[in-house]
């Protein structure tokens, strides 16, 4: 996973730098960077909220809040809440040891302070012990993949099932972690720039 890391930290990088003034960057949050996210990620349900209302006029920024950000009302109204999960997630803690968020950050000069202006929030699954099938099998059986308070993701055990031979695909996924996005925004001033 980390050479898929480095990979989109490159192709970001020197397409970004190709459309920006200053110099642009990918790079891992520090807790430093925690009211800078806030900031972005609270952006990120407003553009929900503002693209859900003709359809679902009644959903508040709270409630967008509490469906993408922070599931936990707890945590939402505690005013050191998020600020709490951002830094556990930084500090790669017990249920966030998996979860990653890079930041985009531009520099505009030399001696201009920099600007985060997008993140990314993505999580290392892998596959629990005995969760392959064979393609013979008839059914796409559901299976809990992971918990946690940032989401849950199911997944048909038949579509990452062998194929039988000839097929192509590899006979055990077991071995293969990927990379789920959780979360992906950049602010709007600087979109469609690469």
């Amino acid at each position: 996973c980390s050479s898929v890391l480095e990979g989109i930290q490159q192709a970001a990088v020197s397409t970004m730098t190709d459309h920006v003034d200053g110099v642009c960057s990918i790079e891992k949050v520090s807790e430093s960077d925690a009211t800078d996210f806030l900031v972005l990620q609270d952006a990120w349900a407003e553009c929900h909220l503002d693209l859900a209302r003709p359809y679902y006029p009644a959903l508040t920024m709270r409630d967008w809040q509490l469906l993408l950000c922070c599931p936990s009302p707890k945590i939402l109204d505690s005013p050191k809440g998020r600020v709490g999960i951002f830094k556990a997630i930084v500090q790669g803690k017990a249920i966030y040891s998996d979860i990653t968020i890079l930041k985009a950050v531009i520099r505009p000069g030399e001696t201009s302070d920099e600007e985060m202006i997008g993140f990314v929030m993505y999580e290392r699954m892998d596959f629990p012990t005995g969760s392959t099938t064979s393609s013979s099998s008839s059914s796409a059986t559901l299976q809990r993949t992971k918990s946690s308070s940032v989401g849950m993701d199911w997944t048909s055990e038949s579509e990452f099932a062998s194929t039988e031979s000839g097929g192509g695909a590899a006979a055990s996924t077991e071995d293969r972690p990927w990379l789920q996005v959780k979360q992906l925004y950049v602010d709007p001033a600087h979109r469609h720039r690469g």
